[in-house]
């Protein structure tokens, strides 16, 4: 949770920068994967 806390601006900012690309779409889903997998990572870091 902490982590996408801490990408959430950088998410928004992407997204601001972006807003006017085609690609807006894509580069949400790869910022949303990257969220996702840190997310995962630290759950299993912290189980062990």
């Amino acid at each position: 949770m902490l982590i996408r806390t801490i990408l959430a601006p950088a998410f928004l900012v992407l997204t601001a920068l972006c807003s006017v690309s085609s690609n807006t779409y894509a580069a949400q889903n790869v910022i949303e994967e990257v969220i996702v997998t840190a997310e995962r990572r630290a759950v299993n870091l912290q189980s062990v």
